[in-house]
C-alpha cells in the first residue's frame, strides 16, 4: 500500500459494519460500581457479584497479585481482597481486569501492541485517579479514573479493525502505517464509538478533545486526563516512543496547579505501580 487512503477507507467500514462491536462494560464491574454508590453496601454483596463471573473472579485475583498491586499481601479470595483493597479500589480493579479481555488481537504484533495499550489505559486512569485526590476534586476521582480508562477506545477499534482486516482479507499492513492513521484518527472515531454508546456527553467530549491542540481549560477532568496521558507516554507506557519535554510546563500542569515535585510523585507512582 502506498498510502493509507486504501486502508483508512477498509477500517471505517469495518468499524461502521453491523458485525463490528466493542462492548462498553463488563455488567458485572457496573454492579459492582452501582452498589458502591449505596454506602450501606456489604463485602459480601460486591463477593456475591464478582463471583458470580468465574473468567472475571480469576482475572480479578490475578490482577490483584500482579505488580499493578504490588504493595498488597498475597490476595486469595475476592472477600480477601475486598477487605485488603476497599470497596472503590475493588471496584476499580475489577474494571481494569474485565477491560483487560477486550485487548488481545489474533496477529502476534498487533496483540503486542494492544498490550502496551491496555497499560497505557491503566496508567492514564491510575495517573488521573491520583491526580484528582491530590488536587482535592473528591467529587471528580470516579470520573478521572473512568475517562483515563477509555479515553483511548479509537485506537482499540483501530487496532481490532486492523487485525480483522489481516485474518479476513490477508493484508500485509506494516505497523508504522497503522500508528499513522491511529495517530490522525482514533479520537474521531472514539467519540463516534462513545456517542453510540449513550456514554454521558461529559465522557465523549473527554475522548473526543484529549488530543486537541486546544482544549477548555475550565474542563478539570479532561485537563487531568490530558496530563496523565502526556505523563504515561513521558515515561513509557505508551505505544509510541517515549518523547522528552518538562511536564510540569505544560499548559494542562499550569491550568491545574501541578509543579515539578507534584510531577516527580506522579512519575514515581507510576513507575512503582506498573514496574516500568
Amino acid at each position: 500500500m502506498s498510502n493509507d487512503t486504501p486502508l483508512l477507507k477498509k477500517i471505517d467500514q469495518v468499524i461502521n459494519s453491523d458485525e463490528f462491536t466493542l462492548p462498553v462494560f463488563s455488567d458485572v464491574a457496573l454492579k459492582v460500581r452501582k452498589l458502591l454508590k449505596n454506602k450501606d453496601y456489604a463485602v459480601k454483596d460486591i463477593e456475591k457479584i464478582i463471583c458470580s463471573d468465574q473468567t472475571l473472579t480469576s482475572e480479578v485475583l490475578r490482577v490483584a497479585n500482579s505488580p499493578f498491586y504490588s504493595g498488597i499481601a498475597q490476595v486469595n479470595s475476592i472477600q480477601n481482597a475486598a477487605v485488603r483493597l476497599g470497596g472503590q479500589q475493588l471496584a476499580d480493579l475489577v474494571m481494569i481486569a474485565s477491560e483487560r479481555n477486550r485487548y488481545s488481537a489474533a496477529d502476534k504484533e498487533i496483540n503486542h501492541f494492544l498490550g502496551k495499550l491496555w497499560k497505557h489505559a491503566v496508567g492514564t486512569a491510575l495517573a488521573s485517579q491520583w491526580l484528582a485526590k491530590k488536587l482535592k476534586y473528591p467529587d471528580m476521582v470516579n470520573k478521572a479514573f473512568m475517562s483515563g480508562l477509555i479515553h483511548d477506545i479509537g485506537i482499540l477499534a483501530i487496532f481490532k479493525a486492523t487485525d480483522h482486516l489481516k485474518q479476513v482479507e490477508n493484508l500485509q499492513i506494516p505497523m508504522d502505517l497503522i500508528l499513522g492513521i491511529i495517530d490522525s484518527t482514533h479520537s474521531m472515531y472514539g467519540y463516534k464509538l462513545a456517542k453510540q454508546w449513550n456514554l454521558p456527553e461529559s465522557y465523549c467530549e473527554i475522548i473526543k478533545e484529549h488530543h486537541s491542540d486546544t482544549f477548555d481549560q475550565s474542563n478539570i477532568p479532561l485537563t487531568i486526563v490530558r496530563l496523565s496521558d502526556l505523563c504515561c507516554n513521558k515515561i513509557g507506557i505508551d505505544i509510541y516512543e517515549p518523547a522528552i519535554f518538562d511536564l510540569s510546563s505544560t499548559p494542562e500542569a499550569a491550568n491545574l496547579g501541578v509543579n515539578e515535585v507534584m510531577v516527580a510523585e506522579l512519575e514515581i507512582m507510576l513507575e512503582d505501580t506498573l514496574k516500568i
